[in-house]
């Protein structure tokens, strides 16, 4: 019986070692000179590993009903064997530069994971189409592809971005087609650089996409040709937004942060959004729009900034009402121009609550068509532009509220002595899973010696006597 156990044990431990394929030198030891060949070695059977050495690779992949892992960061072809692995990627680049550099397709379900390279020089970096796949995209740059840097379309696509950064593009960074695709964003990913031909720069969730991202991600310096420099989501799409910074996006038209369209919604909690700017003047929704019975939900967020010269946030409800919704935000220094900080026409839907506005302008709120505007418990810099009551509050002066409101960079945590301080007799109503602050601490903790009719303080940040969270935003 042992000899049986032994032999098994010798058999196994055998073709573990044959399931990797190593890419590079083969003079050198390498199996491979080519990716392309490792994986047909696995559509062959031979292995499901594919290592590749540091190098450059001039190839157009297929991944077509695989499961298989292609993993660089070896040096050369002993490092690939024995997986000493380093940070030092391989250079993936389209061979014709009219098609993605990687094409993912199955008709069956598969299992991919793509780690330690850069991916350049296609129509499309990565392009998964009609797929049913668990994709996973490790330690990886996408960069300067003449489309999309990732495009999800139809299929069932399961993909986790971790750790990747996506530049670059002529297209936007990430987009993904059609339910019941889930891309999921964490780590210290990027969204940067990218232009987009209309919309969409930074990140685009079409016909029903989900996408969720997570700390600390950025979202950044993206353009749209036309509207939502940062974020797109439409028909039906919904995007989730979790400790993420959206800064110093642009677009021409509108909605530099983002534009959401078209029964879809869009979720922003404990996230920064700053430094965005739009081209024209009077745009509607210089900073974002909800249109054609659509809702975007900001919580616990930090809304600074923004030069938009225009209305900064719209909702319309000329097809079908949109909805806006703020709850515990700071919105302040944003340039509006002479335009208002919120617009909502033809009985769209407008809540502010537990939040500070303060705007460049005299207007808070503008109309047309009945919008229903609601504002409860917060502070603003004026009230001649809606009806106020009993739990809102006029301040002109910034500096009566936080610690540093100085443009640039401004520290919009709450000073000593703010009114903003326990303002609220009752929490706002936000989602569960995310109650805690921008900074990551508890709301409702009630200051010793403040009486200004509440525990629950206005705006991202929920003061603490302590002068650890007095020096800027944490993620």
């Amino acid at each position: 019986m042992n000899k049986i156990i032994l032999m098994l044990l010798i058999l196994i431990s055998s073709q573990l070692e044959a399931v990797v394929a190593t890419v590079g030198d083969v003079d050198n030891g390498c199996t491979y000179s080519t990716i392309s060949e490792a994986i047909q070695a696995v559509n062959d059977g031979l292995a499901s590993v594919v290592r590749v050495t540091t190098n450059s690779y001039t190839e157009n992949l297929i991944l077509d009903d695989i499961d298989i892992e292609i993993i660089g960061g070896y040096i050369d072809c002993q490092a690939a064997d024995t997986d000493d692995k380093s940070d030092i990627g391989f250079t993936l680049i389209a061979e014709n530069a009219n098609e993605s550099v990687i094409t993912i397709t199955s008709d069956q379900s598969s299992t991919i994971h793509l780690e330690n390279m850069m991916i350049t020089g296609g129509s499309y970096g990565i392009y998964g189409n009609e797929s049913t796949v668990d994709l996973t995209i490790q330690t990886v740059t996408i960069t300067e592809n003449a489309g999309y840097g990732l495009f999800i379309n139809q299929g069932q696509h399961n993909v986790l971005l971790n750790d990747v950064t996506i530049s670059a593009n002529e297209g936007s960074g990430v987009r993904c087609d059609d339910e019941p695709n889930i891309i999921t964003i964490k780590g210290n990913s990027q969204l940067t650089e990218n232009t987009a031909p209309s919309y969409g720069g930074g990140l685009y969730a079409n016909l029903g996409c989900h996408i969720d991202v997570f700390s600390p991600t950025v979202i950044t310096k993206n353009h749209a040709q036309s509207l939502a420099g940062g974020i797109m989501v439409n028909a039906f799409s919904q995007v989730n937004l979790y400790g993420v910074k959206i800064q110093g996006n642009t677009a021409v038209n509108g909605g530099a942060a983002f534009y959401v369209y078209a029964l879809s919604e869009l979720f922003i909690s404990q996230s920064t959004i700053s430094g965005n700017t739009v081209s024209v003047e009077n745009a509607l929704g210089g900073l974002g729009l909800a249109t054609n019975k659509s809702t975007v939900t900001i919580e616990n967020s930090l809304i600074a900034e923004n030069d938009v010269n225009s209305n900064v946030l719209f909702a319309d409800g000329l097809n079908d009402i949109s909805i806006l919704n703020l709850k515990y935000v700071t919105m302040v220094n944003n340039n509006s121009g002479s335009s208002a900080v919120f617009t909502a026409y033809n009985g769209a839907e407008i809540n502010v609550e537990s939040s500070i506005i303060h705007s460049t302008s005299d207007v808070i709120f503008s109309g047309i068509g009945s919008p229903n505007i609601n504002l409860n418990c917060a502070i603003v810099n004026e009230m001649g532009t809606y009806d106020g009551n009993d739990t809102v509050t006029t301040i002109i002066e910034l500096f009566d509220l936080f610690v540093n409101p100085n443009i640039p960079s401004g520290d919009y945590h709450l000073k000593p002595g703010s009114l903003a301080i326990d303002y609220c007799a009752t929490a706002a109503n936000i989602n569960p899973d995310y109650p805690f602050d921008i900074d990551g601490q508890d709301r409702g903790v009630d200051q010793p010696g403040v009486d200004n009719g509440g525990i629950y303080d206005l705006g991202a940040d929920a003061y603490y006597d302590d002068l650890i969270f007095m020096n800027g935003f944490e993620s």
